[in-house]
C-alpha cells in the first residue's frame, strides 16, 4: 500500500527468514506510485555482494484479512530476483494428500514482495499440516494465510534455490563516525589536520570499537 495515497494492490510474497530487509519489485512500486529515494547500499546475497546506489521507499504491508499490518521504511526496490517462484496456490498438489484440501489464497498476481525476518512474528504457525515423514512439504497457516515450506522438488539436476538479502547499514556507521570525530576538532593552524593528541585518541577509538557484522 502507498502510505500517502492509500493506493493498494494484492500480490504474492516470499518469506525469506535469512533477509534483514524487505524488497519489492520496481513494477509494483511504479503501479502504486511510490516515491523512490536513491541511497548507497551494500547488499549481500547468497552469491555475492553489491555496493551501489539503489532505490528505497516507504510502504505499508497488510495481510488480506488485516490480521497483520506493518509500516516499512527503507524498503528496497529493484528487479525482482525470484520472479520464477510459483505461489503455492498455482502449484499442483494432487499427489500430496495433506495439501490437496488446503485453501491457498488465489490471486491474479505474481510474487513481487520479499518479507524479511523483521516480520518473523507473522510466520508463527497458527495451524500446521505435515503429511508423511518422507514428504518434505509442510503447509503452514501464517498471518498471511497458508504457505508451504520445505523442498518441492528440483526442476533439473543443476537447479538450486538459496535466498538471502542483507543490507550493510552504511549510514549508521557514517553517523557514528561523525560523533567520534566531532570530539576532536581540527587545530586552528590547519583545519585539514587533527592535533597529535586528537589523532591518538581517535585511533584508540577505532581500534577498540568493532562492528558486529553478523
Amino acid at each position: 500500500m502507498n502510505p500517502t495515497s492509500g493506493k493498494e494492490e494484492a500480490v504474492y510474497a516470499l518469506y525469506d527468514t535469512g533477509a534483514d530487509t524487505d524488497y519489492i519489485s520496481t513494477s509494483l512500486a511504479q503501479r502504486l506510485g511510490l516515491r523512490l529515494n536513491k541511497e548507497f547500499i551494500e547488499l549481500s546475497t547468497a552469491v555475492g555482494e553489491i555496493a551501489e546506489n539503489m532505490n528505497t521507499t516507504t510502504i505499508r504491508m497488510r495481510s488480506m484479512d488485516g490480521m497483520y499490518e506493518a509500516a516499512i521504511q527503507d524498503c528496497l526496490v529493484g528487479p525482482f530476483p525470484n520472479s520464477r517462484d510459483i505461489p503455492p496456490a498455482k502449484r499442483d498438489w494432487s499427489e500430496y494428500e495433506h495439501l490437496k484440501e488446503i485453501e491457498f489464497i488465489r490471486l491474479d498476481a505474481n510474487v513481487e514482495l520479499i518479507i524479511s525476518s523483521a516480520h518473523i512474528e507473522s510466520l508463527i504457525a497458527i495451524e500446521l499440516s505435515v503429511g508423511r515423514r518422507k514428504q518434505g512439504q509442510k503447509a503452514i497457516k501464517t498471518m498471511f494465510g497458508w504457505t508451504v515450506a520445505g523442498s518441492c522438488g528440483k526442476k533439473s539436476d543443476s537447479s538450486a534455490s538459496v535466498a538471502m538479502l542483507s543490507v550493510e547499514d552504511k549510514r549508521l556507521k557514517e553517523d557514528l563516525q561523525k560523533i567520534f570525530t566531532s570530539d576532536f576538532p581540527p587545530v586552528i593552524e590547519d583545519e585539514l589536520q587533527l592535533s597529535r593528541e586528537a589523532k591518538y585518541a581517535l585511533e584508540q577509538l577505532e581500534e577498540t570499537i568493532k562492528w558486529d557484522e553478523e
